[in-house]
């Protein structure tokens, strides 16, 4: 979006581009996809240049979930800053007792949770709930239905294949309200039409490895293959001026002034 509006200065562009990007279902895609067409020509161009299956979630081909997974890089990095400017073995040491709070923390904290699936999870279940009370259900075989909605579409929910017409269902790997709505008519638990990756003992084994201190020196055998390793640095020539110690932000990031 923030790409979209560097470039592009039609108004009300970006809400277009991200309707595009995060509808499930082909025919929504390319209704938004059409009002984008109409709004601003060169930015359908620019889009269509890039390719759909980089930027939007019907045309993925793979699982892309619900998450936005570069944050965690940048977050990392924002931290790993702080290290920048010491020796490599020093900030070696300082990722390793980084890593070593942050698997603690969130260990206690999976280990403290009661539910079936991760809290976020069950908070996307309530909604997906909440958005379809009120369907109608009509039975198709013993694992299929067809769901009506308030307004009248209907949709095809086989749980046996984790499906639904409406397409969140196997883009999420939640399940939709459609889908929760089946389940329910027919005493399924929720927790079986929800992905592994999703389910609390699968957060829990996430962070069963344990990063321990550095030993001191001398008290570890070290393999006879890598003492006789001869590692010298690489043979690089030191920029000129002062290093940066400052990220290069990205296209249209809004930089942050804190004033003490």
């Amino acid at each position: 979006m923030r790409n979209v509006v560097s470039r592009f200065k039609s108004k009300g562009l970006a809400k277009l581009v991200c309707a595009a990007a995060f509808s499930f279902k082909r025919k929504d895609f390319d209704d938004n996809f059409g009002k984008i067409r109409q709004t601003n020509t060169a930015c359908a161009k620019y889009l269509e240049d890039i390719g759909t299956a980089k930027w939007t979630r019907t045309y993925f081909p793979e699982n892309r979930y619900n998450l936005l997974t570069s944050n965690v890089a940048e977050q990392l990095n924002k931290v790993l800053k702080k290290s920048k400017p010491s020796l490599v073995v020093e900030q070696f040491m300082f990722i390793q007792r980084m890593l070593t709070r942050w698997f603690s923390a969130r260990r206690t904290k999976s280990s403290k949770h009661t539910g079936l699936v991760t809290p976020e999870v069950a908070s996307v279940i309530d909604t997906h709930i909440r958005l379809t009370k009120g369907s109608k259900i009509a039975n198709i075989t013993d694992w299929s239905s067809q769901v009506k909605g308030v307004f009248g579409h209907p949709y095809t929910v086989a749980l046996d294949n984790k499906f639904c017409s409406c397409q969140v269902f196997q883009k999420l790997k939640i399940p939709c309200g459609h889908a929760l709505l089946v389940a329910d008519s027919i005493g399924l638990p929720h927790v079986q039409l929800v992905g592994e990756c999703f389910k609390t003992l699968t957060w829990k084994d996430t962070y069963c490895g344990v990063i321990y201190p550095e030993a001191p020196f001398g008290e570890i055998t070290i393999p006879p293959a890598i003492l006789s390793l001869n590692l010298q640095p690489p043979n690089t020539r030191r920029p000129s001026g002062r290093p940066k110690d400052k990220r290069i932000p990205s296209t249209g990031e809004i930089q942050v002034t804190i004033h003490l």
